[in-house]
């Protein structure tokens, strides 16, 4: 079975994405300069699409360490909300800070104590 361990720290600003929706599923080479369609969103879009992206997967275990630049309790509860709806999983966690050191990582991923 597959594991995921996401990480990531979200801020508030926009970032630039490609608009990948009206090619099919296979790989394109990339030719630069490219002219597909760039859309403005805010990093917290991005992880949302991000979270829902392997929604077909079934996952042993799944942990997902997210800091957010600012505390908002709604932000945090539609992350776990979603992590909770589209995340197949028989281990599922949630942590809304990430570890800084190599023994907190180590932990967090169940290899140290």
């Amino acid at each position: 079975m597959l594991n995921l361990h996401y990480n990531t720290k979200l801020i508030e600003v926009l970032v630039k994405s490609k608009i990948f929706f009206h090619l099919t599923n296979f790989f394109h080479p990339a030719h630069l300069p490219s002219n597909f369609n760039v859309n403005l969103a805010l990093s917290i879009d991005q992880c949302f699409f991000s979270i829902e992206s392997p929604h077909t997967l079934k996952f042993n275990r799944a942990i997902f360490n997210i800091l957010l630049d600012e505390d908002e309790e709604k932000v945090r509860q539609k992350i776990k909300n979603l992590i909770q709806k589209k995340i197949n999983g028989n281990n599922i966690a949630v942590n809304l800070r990430r570890p800084i050191t190599i023994s907190q990582w180590l932990k967090r991923i169940g290899i140290y104590n």
